[in-house]
């Protein structure tokens, strides 16, 4: 069954207001734009739409006057729904946890990123990569960190010295669909996210 709300597809395809589709949070001036499983098509049905790439930059444009911020969350692939986040961005932040799979995403990423830079954003800016999930008593995560940081040379960014830690809190809260901040506000990955949040607001500034 399809939820009784409208999402960031009906946006895309649809050609809905995206301000119609604003949910309110707890947290003052703080706006969620949900997404729905129909969404995972939707690249299929992008594909012959004109200016497909574009599509994002265009709904947000409405908005850009009213926010301070606008956060997109990207699914973890790089199909047309990533390149219309990149394309309606200004700046890209790159989460990647201490595996080998990442270390191969994240060079696929930057080849994608470049393309968008060349075609569809000239003005994007990679902040770098912050790895997640991470745990100092896993020589594997140590060691990987390492091969992350010389990826992250590659495509010309850091990665950040604030790690984001393993915790059981997290997928807690997204179960019970809450923010980590209201869910577990003195818990370490909190602390990590709240850290992280303040080294980025200075640099974009």
């Amino acid at each position: 069954d399809q939820p009784p709300y409208k999402s960031i597809y009906d946006v895309l395809i649809n050609k809905v207001p995206i301000s119609s589709v604003f949910v309110t949070t707890s947290t003052p001036n703080l706006f969620l734009v949900p997404s729905r499983l129909s969404l995972a098509g939707a690249e299929i049905e992008m594909v012959n739409m004109l200016t497909r790439e574009t599509l994002l930059k265009k709904a947000l444009a409405t908005l850009v006057e009213d926010f301070d911020y606008i956060i997109i969350d990207c699914p973890p692939s790089l199909g047309l729904l990533t390149i219309n986040a990149l394309t309606a961005s200004n700046f890209a932040l790159i989460p990647a946890q201490a595996d080998i799979f990442s270390v191969q995403g994240i060079t696929q990423l930057g080849q994608t990123i470049d393309a968008v830079k060349r075609y569809t954003n000239k003005d994007l800016q990679i902040l770098g990569i912050v790895l997640t999930r991470y745990s100092n008593r896993n020589i594997l995560s140590r060691d990987l960190q390492q091969v992350i940081e010389d990826t992250a040379k590659s495509i010309h960014t850091k990665t950040y010295t604030q790690n984001i830690r393993e915790a059981i809190a997290i997928k807690e809260a997204q179960a019970l669909r809450q923010d980590i901040f209201s869910y577990d506000a003195k818990g370490n990955a909190t602390q990590d996210y709240g850290n992280l949040f303040q080294e980025i607001w200075q640099e974009i500034q």
